[in-house]
């Protein structure tokens, strides 16, 4: 089985600004699994699937497709689904804004809300990834650094419905 982190930039002005204070290209990841498209947003965890899901997988600017191992997809999803229905938490991006400009950040205890990276983060994390800071605290772009991910415009299919099969994530080598 295999998962794909995706990471996206945008240029609405709070995209501009978790760029600017991550520090680099990427203001906003998602997590695509059996067919799934998982995204941290404004109204919380969203699911898209079927054709929704392949349109948004390919609006990614790039990707890092994840083999994995027995029981580390099960384990991705359970924690997805436990993010569901908590709201997004925008105190997350104050946190990677003082991070970034005053080198601390807050996390409040026992929050059960979650940005896009930090969703990501924890779910990965539930397949036995371990990231040098608190999941709360990663940004897309922490992500990126750790993950490595391929840019798009390389010779590949991210996200592709096959007739028949229905949604399938693929890249290269895959």
């Amino acid at each position: 089985m295999i998962t794909t982190i995706l990471w996206y930039d945008g240029v609405t002005l709070l995209d501009r600004a978790i760029m600017h204070f991550t520090h680099g290209p990427y203001s906003h990841t998602a997590i695509y699994l059996r067919g799934v498209l998982y995204e941290e947003g404004a109204k919380g965890l969203t699911l898209y699937g079927g054709q929704h899901a392949v349109d948004r997988a390919n609006n990614a600017v790039g990707y890092k497709s994840i083999a994995l191992e027995d029981g580390q997809g099960n384990a991705i999803e359970a924690q997805l689904h436990k993010m569901m229905g908590h709201g997004y938490n925008y105190a997350a991006l104050l946190s990677d804004a003082l991070a970034a400009t005053l080198g601390f950040s807050l996390i409040v205890a026992g929050d059960e809300r979650f940005d896009c990276s930090a969703a990501v983060a924890s779910a990965l994390r539930e397949a036995g990834y371990v990231w040098p800071k608190d999941d709360r605290l990663m940004s897309p772009n922490d992500l990126a650094e750790a993950l490595q991910p391929v840019l798009q415009g390389s010779p590949h299919l991210l996200i592709m419905s096959t007739p028949g099969k229905g949604v399938q994530s693929a890249g290269p080598g895959d």
